[in-house]
C-alpha cells in the first residue's frame, strides 16, 4: 500500500496489534510506511491483541523513564487506548497523546468531556493520514489547524463543548 502523502512527526510509542490480523497489518504497515522518511523516535512497540487490560498489562512493563517521556501513543483500537489511558490515570502521571481507532463510545465520551484527544473513525483509508496530522498539528501545538480534542470522521471534525 503506498500512500502519496507524508506526515510529519517528531516523536510516537505506537501500540502494535497481533499481526496475525489483516486490519492491524494494514493500520501499522500504512502508518509506518507513510512516515518512513520522516525523523520518527519510535520509543516502543506493543502487542495488545486488541485488549484494553492487556495494553495496560504491557504498558505497565515499561521503563519508567520512557512511560513518563513518552509524547503521544497511537493505538490500533479505542480499547487499547482506554487501556494506555487507565495506566497513566492510575499512576496519576500526566496523560500523553494517546489516539485510537473506531470511534467506540467510551472514548467518544472521554474525548467530549475533554480526558482524552482522539480517536478516528474506521475508515481505513483517511486513519493513517488523519492520525500524521493530528499528530503534527498537536507536537507542534499548532491550534489552528485543529483543536487539542477532537474526533475525525471522513467528513466532519466534532469537538468537545467549550473548544475553541
Amino acid at each position: 500500500m503506498k500512500h502519496g502523502k507524508k506526515c510529519k512527526i517528531d516523536k510516537y510509542t505506537l501500540i502494535l496489534i497481533v499481526l496475525s490480523h489483516f486490519d492491524a497489518i494494514r493500520r501499522t504497515s500504512g502508518f509506518l510506511e507513510t512516515g518512513a522518511e520522516l525523523p520518527l523516535n519510535q520509543k516502543g512497540n506493543i502487542l495488545a491483541e486488541w485488549k484494553r487490560e492487556l495494553a495496560y498489562e504491557k504498558f505497565a512493563t515499561l521503563d519508567d523513564e520512557a512511560v513518563q517521556n513518552v509524547e503521544a501513543v497511537i493505538c490500533n483500537n479505542d480499547d487499547m487506548a482506554l487501556g494506555v489511558y487507565d495506566y497513566y490515570k492510575e499512576k496519576n502521571l500526566k496523560l500523553p497523546v494517546i489516539i485510537g481507532i473506531n470511534n467506540s463510545e467510551e472514548m467518544h465520551q472521554k474525548i467530549m468531556s475533554g480526558e482524552m484527544y482522539g480517536t478516528i473513525d474506521n475508515k481505513m483509508e483517511d486513519q493513517v493520514m488523519e492520525i500524521c496530522r493530528l499528530m503534527q498539528a498537536i507536537l507542534k501545538k499548532d491550534t489552528g489547524s485543529y483543536q487539542k480534542v477532537w474526533y475525525s470522521t471522513p467528513k466532519a471534525i466534532v469537538k468537545a463543548e467549550g473548544t475553541e
